[in-house]
């Protein structure tokens, strides 16, 4: 089945009348209330964090959980994300096994306490060969929080009958404060954890391994999370097999092809603005997110371009600017290659403002570039912007040959520990065992 025929056919899936199991609304009458139609997205202001979540067609617009727990409301599939500024906010999402479960709170607090509560926000989104009509999820946002600091929390909540349904109780941190010297900050990169087994498996130990290593501050998700993003079975299989890391490190996703722009991709992870184009300051980093795969493919060149040049010129003092997306612009992979397109319009930005760093995957294997600049070869990473492809945690592999450009390239599964600071910066690569493949040092 081709990517149209899937929009298409997601399309058609979302203009008919509302389903059992939909959002607060649909779940009583299949329609908005009014006499609408329920699935066509909304936005919801969060008034604690100044900013709002706005859902996709094919989702309910979200509104406030209500005190109202389904026949299972047990918690599941907890992870986090980030919307707001990393320092001072977090995003809690998760599921219940009901789906019907309308109670959305999040008790949390500083250190071991759980003294402080939010009440979240919910709706569902339809599916597709699924076996549940639609999805609902539940989010939480914490804001006005302290930077560099632990909090516990735990979500559920309760029913006008005083029952309560709550998960474990767990912990995240806060990003240090902007300029705050102290230790490394650990990034975990990795994608394409596509896995023809359904299982996820070998994405769940991979990224079990990256918190083994060293407790990661952030994970950057590179893109193609799924075989296909409507295939809802296989994101309940990727969270779940995720949820031990990712209920205490958040998760930042840049949309890749297989994903097809699904609602259930949108849904499932909030992130800043649009969710396909933003950027955000997290520790030392500064981070621009670029979608490369849009629904329209004109918006990589109308919306891509401009806002890669307009957010880099507000980092322009970051300490270190990396780019996250998922179509290499430079890769010697046999299969794919280089994306032409994207360097003609893209790397001369990101040449103009002296990006450090280029995070790829697409490419089912391992490459790591020389520094560049203008198409050349540069003496040092000062002088240039080093391109990574680490792109396969479960994808199939695929071979890679080597370049005028390509520093190191192996045919491997692959994710990257990048550990950094001011003035320091150090990318290790390692395959699915943990070993060692590869190891950059950067310094300005």
């Amino acid at each position: 089945m081709t990517r149209a025929t899937i929009i298409l056919l997601l399309l058609v899936g979302g203009c008919g009348g509302g389903t059992s199991g939909g959002g607060q609304d649909a779940a009583a009458g299949g329609s908005d209330g009014g006499g609408g139609y329920a699935w066509g997205g909304g936005t919801l202001p969060i008034p604690q964090c100044g900013y709002a979540i706005t859902t996709r067609d094919g989702a309910n617009p979200p509104a406030q959980g209500s005190p109202m727990l389904g026949a299972d409301p047990t918690p599941w599939g907890l992870h986090l994300g980030l919307v707001g500024d990393p320092t001072t906010s977090m995003a809690i999402t998760w599921r219940t096994n009901d789906d019907t479960t309308l109670a959305s709170t999040v008790q949390y607090g500083v250190g071991d306490k759980t003294d402080q509560t939010v009440e979240g926000i919910t709706f569902a989104y339809q599916t597709l060969g699924y076996s549940k009509d639609s999805v609902r999820i539940h989010q939480g946002h914490l804001c006005g929080l302290m930077p560099g600091t632990t909090y516990s929390y735990r979500v559920g909540g309760k029913d006008a009958s005083g029952k309560e349904a709550w998960s474990p109780v767990y912990q995240f941190h806060t990003a240090p404060a902007k300029g705050a010297a102290g230790a490394d900050f650990v990034v975990g990169v990795i994608g394409d954890t596509r896995d023809q087994t359904g299982k996820y498996d070998q994405w769940g130990t991979m990224l079990g391994r990256i918190a083994s290593i060293a407790t990661p501050d952030l994970v950057l998700f590179s893109g193609d999370g799924t075989s296909l993003g409507t295939i809802q079975v296989e994101w309940d299989a990727f969270l779940k097999q995720a949820e031990p890391v990712l209920r205490q490190t958040p998760l930042v996703f840049a949309q890749g092809n297989h994903e097809i722009s699904a609602v259930n991709y949108y849904s499932q992870f909030p992130m800043p603005g649009d969710q396909e184009f933003f950027g955000f300051d997290d520790g030392p980093l500064h981070v621009s997110v670029l979608d490369d795969t849009p629904m329209m493919a004109s918006d990589v060149m109308t919306k891509g371009t401009p806002f890669l040049d307009h957010d880099l010129t507000a980092a322009a003092g970051a300490p270190w600017k990396v780019v996250l997306h998922h179509r290499p612009m430079y890769s010697s992979g046999i299969l794919h290659g280089s994306n032409l397109d994207l360097r003609a319009i893209w790397a001369p930005v990101v040449d103009a403002h002296q990006v450090d760093l280029v995070l790829n995957g697409h490419e089912h294997n391992y490459e790591r570039t020389k520094p560049l600049r203008g198409g050349k070869v540069q003496a040092s990473t000062t002088m240039g912007t080093t391109y990574v492809v680490a792109g396969s945690a479960g994808a199939p592999l695929y071979a890679v040959g080597t370049s005028d450009f390509t520093a190191l390239s192996k045919k491997a599964y692959s994710f990257l520990v990048v550990k950094a600071r001011v003035g320091n910066l150090t990318l290790t690569a390692y395959d699915d065992t943990g070993a060692v493949l590869d190891t950059l040092t950067m310094m300005k």
